[in-house]
């Protein structure tokens, strides 16, 4: 109020005035917007964040002040190149429900620019869609805006799955009948990635900047696989833990795991009878195996109701992780029944339930299967389907199940990988 202004008042309300404010955060010394060196203002200053401290959870701060969903990765040591003046903050303890770093704990400690912090802020997502790894692909660049290509191809869509950070891309379209039309601005269009060596930006594909004569009836969506996976077992439902992030496979860190995080993972799996068991998994037990050398992520902290494990609170790497995170997914559902206690017999296998066929399929095989989905009381009956139970569609797995009726897990039992027709499933009412 120490500037000079003007008594006269011949003013309305249809003058009033109005400011947009910048955020207190800036992101320098990368030539992509979306990541860099964090730089905070203060008492008139520019200057940096010490990575005291500096997790996802402060990456993930600073990026929605500045209009992003998120942080995909916290960095250490300078990544970004050391800043210079001021280091306004020699660590941050965010909770992570803060709009502002301002807001946030600081610790104190001596700190130089070699530890400057930097992030990559989530610039892309899917919209539109049911779940996270389906919808409209949209960028963020001062306001979220859709990708538009007639002609968007398989080398792609397998680029915008790993900026995503997602491994793969199944399905994708390059109109809006799936998950329709965007709005706003069109912030790409005429995508071409023309290697099948990545590259480490969808911005390092030739493209064109905004519409370039492209509508929004051109939108792109796609569908992707989900970005958790597990290693380590021949059984498809069990082993080690691996999530997909910054373009590569790793595993978790077990030391804050359990059953809450387990149940987020198998979900995000579509496995939705959730979680048998949390297990931690000896280092060492793995050295051996082609994917020893997976680099080790961060835990996390999960409440058990969320749908992606990227939705849970994050934490660093610790100096030390004498265990991986491991799960126990439940792989068996009844499906198409009358009650929650009968249906298809269904298995899990890479991605897909499928049918059991009934061939030598008995009392006892059912029995161990009701017990394994939770029904202590066993099995009530069994049968091969009848017509009016029989798919139309899908697919079928295992056939010449022989359990002995002790066994608590039907993979336990001796079977074969092989399939039947539809017709020769099996149908399971267990004991409610």
């Amino acid at each position: 109020m120490s500037c000079p202004r003007s008594s006269t008042m011949n003013c309305g309300h249809s003058e009033d005035a109005g400011v947009i404010c910048q955020p207190h955060v800036r992101l320098a010394g990368s030539s992509k917007y979306y990541e860099g060196r964090v730089e905070a203002y203060k008492d008139g200053t520019w200057g940096t964040v010490c990575d005291h401290m500096w997790d996802i959870v402060d990456a993930d701060v600073v990026c929605r002040m500045l209009g992003f969903d998120g942080a995909y990765e916290a960095y250490k040591g300078a990544h970004f190149g050391e800043g210079v003046g001021t280091i306004h903050y020699n660590g941050l303890q965010c909770n992570g429900n803060e709009n502002r770093i301002l807001h946030c704990p600081k610790s104190s400690g001596t700190c130089t620019h070699a530890n400057d912090a930097g992030v990559r802020c989530k610039f892309m997502r899917l919209a539109g869609g049911s779940h996270r790894n389906e919808g409209r692909v949209e960028l963020f660049n001062d306001t979220w805006g859709t990708v538009c290509d007639p002609e968007f191809g398989y080398l792609d869509g397998r680029q915008v799955a790993r900026e995503l950070s997602r491994s793969a891309c199944i399905i994708r379209w390059n109109s809006p009948y799936i998950f329709g039309s965007g709005s706003g601005d069109i912030k790409m269009s005429n995508l071409a990635c023309e290697s099948y060596s990545l590259h480490d930006s969808i911005f390092d594909c030739p493209h064109s900047e905004g519409a370039s004569q492209c509508t929004h009836s051109n939108d792109v969506s796609m569908r992707t696989n989900p970005g958790v996976r597990i290693y380590e077992d021949n059984r498809d439902g069990r082993g080690a833990v691996g999530v997909f992030r910054e373009k590569m496979w790793s595993y978790v860190c077990a030391n804050d795991w359990d059953i809450r995080d387990a149940h987020v993972v198998c979900r995000e799996m579509k496995l939705t009878g959730g979680a048998v068991e949390a297990t931690k998994i000896p280092r060492e037990s793995l050295t051996t195996s082609s994917s020893s050398s997976l680099p080790i992520r961060g835990g996390y902290q999960c409440e058990g109701y969320e749908s992606n494990i990227e939705d849970c609170e994050r934490s660093s790497v610790p100096t030390t992780c004498p265990h991986y995170a491991g799960i126990v997914c439940q792989t068996l559902r009844l499906a198409d029944g009358s009650s929650p206690h009968n249906g298809l017999l269904q298995v899990y296998k890479s991605g897909y339930f499928g049918g059991i066929c009934a061939d030598s399929w008995d009392t006892r095989d059912a029995h161990v299967a009701c017990i394994q989905l939770g029904f202590a009381a066993g099995v009530l009956t069994t049968n091969r389907v009848t017509a009016g139970q029989a798919r139309s569609s899908g697919l079928n797995w295992i056939t010449k199940v022989w359990c002995g009726g002790l066994e608590k897990n039907i993979f336990d039992c001796p079977f074969e990988w092989d399939s039947c027709s539809r017709s020769e499933e099996v149908w399971v009412e267990c004991r409610p």
